[in-house]
């Protein structure tokens, strides 16, 4: 549970390769790095994977950061960062 009640999560979204065990390899370069995953959605399309990741405000930082490394890996493409409340559409 969430200490603060008005928090509100970051999204991360990282575009990788629609491939088995890349979201499990994202999964675990975030948590081992220490990253708390608050949320996770993924969608796939066109060959690829598009995953929202949910960070606490804390934890935007480091999770930039390893995903930037892991991209740089071969991990995906691409990382995006979307801050403030969800838009529904």
């Amino acid at each position: 549970m969430w200490e603060d009640s008005y928090a509100m999560p970051t999204d991360l979204t990282v575009v990788m390769r629609d491939q088995p065990g890349e979201l499990a390899r994202l999964g675990e370069v975030a948590v081992a790095a220490g990253v708390h995953l608050r949320g996770l959605a993924a969608f796939t399309g066109d060959g690829r994977g598009f995953v929202h990741v949910l960070v606490d405000d804390d934890d935007v930082t480091t999770a930039k950061h390893v995903l930037d490394r892991a991209i740089a890996a071969g991990l995906g493409t691409e990382l995006r960062l979307r801050t403030g409340p969800p838009v529904w559409e």
